[in-house]
């Protein structure tokens, strides 16, 4: 799902569902060169505005799943969600 989220284009429920596959089981990958929470952060971060007020809150709701697992991506987290406060 992390080389899916890569591609330019995607329909919104193609990055829906790719949010939550990451938000749920990237800490699988995370080890992996490249495809660490950092990385999976900054990949969905990209798609949150191509995407609906449903989507972004989706994928508001995966950034925040995400902080669970890795600390390094908390700041920037934080910046988001004020962003869209």
């Amino acid at each position: 799902m992390f080389d899916v989220m890569k591609t330019p284009s995607l329909h919104e429920a193609m990055i829906k569902i790719g949010a939550y596959v990451l938000s749920e089981f990237g800490y699988l990958i995370a080890s992996h060169t490249g495809k660490g929470f950092p990385e999976q952060f900054a990949l969905i971060e990209k798609k949150l505005y191509t995407c609906s007020s449903q989507g972004k809150a989706l994928l508001l709701t995966a950034f925040m799943k995400m902080t669970k697992h890795s600390d390094a991506i908390k700041f920037n987290a934080r910046q988001v969600f004020e962003a869209h406060r």
